[in-house]
């Protein structure tokens, strides 16, 4: 299969938006459903408090606060999901706050989210990544989204990401179980020219490529762990 580079693009971020849209509605769902029982029994009561010239007003409270937040969940995902698929300006990047987005929309994957641990190793004050690319905020994105699949298709149980300043580069590791995936991550790395503007890739391994591509355009560095660790590095310049 051969298309060009930008078309790569442009349909990975067709592809993208259909996701965060699904995982919107799912995370959408709950809240929703909780504000309506609440609302029925906030009604409920406040009918019978007022049959009762009074009643107790402070039983009320705890659950008009659980109405509010869950409003603030709503509007922080509909914030959330605005910024991911908009051409917000992403040329300086907190990526503690970048990853807690990511990680909030991969729990739509119930797979992931009640059979994978995930620990992170972050800087408390991570250095702001400047001049960065819109297209590489996307393409970390679908790495990490890559990788959560493969975990759920090989029934894998951690996920493991750690990001420390290195000479000049903010140098993200993800550490999983996935030997496969990195090795053809590795394969990719040492057969391909991303130099050239059209890429032929391998069987069912489109997304991967331009995964590569974006980084290699955008000054982004990414190599893999070497013989048996699953590891996957990713080096953005400060």
């Amino acid at each position: 299969m051969e298309l060009s580079f930008k078309n790569l693009i442009e349909l990975y971020k067709l592809a993208s938006l259909g996701k965060v849209t699904g995982g919107l509605i799912h995370n959408i769902n709950g809240p929703l459903q909780n504000i309506g029982l609440d609302l029925e029994m906030t009604q409920y009561m406040l009918k019978k408090e007022a049959e009762a010239h009074g009643g107790k007003e402070s039983s009320i409270i705890p659950r008009l606060r659980r109405i509010e937040e869950e409003l603030e969940r709503l509007n922080a995902m509909i914030k959330t999901s605005s910024s991911r698929i908009t051409h917000e300006d992403k040329n300086f990047l907190n990526f503690n706050e970048y990853l807690e987005q990511e990680l909030f929309f991969l729990n739509t994957n119930l797979y992931y989210k009640h059979n994978v641990e995930t620990t992170l190793d972050l800087s408390e004050e991570p250095p702001v990544i400047k001049s960065l690319p819109h297209d590489s905020v996307l393409a970390f994105g679908w790495l990490l989204q890559s990788v959560i699949e493969e975990i759920e298709r090989v029934k894998g149980k951690t996920l493991h990401i750690r990001a420390l300043e290195n000479n000049g580069f903010y140098e993200i590791t993800i550490v999983t179980e996935l030997n496969d995936l990195v090795g053809r991550v590795s394969k990719i790395i040492q057969k391909t020219d991303f130099s050239s503007d059209r890429l032929t890739a391998p069987e069912n391994e489109t997304d991967i490529m331009l995964i590569l591509k974006v980084f290699h355009s955008d000054g982004v560095i990414i190599k893999t762990g070497k013989g048996q660790s699953a590891d996957i590095n990713i080096c953005f310049p400060l």
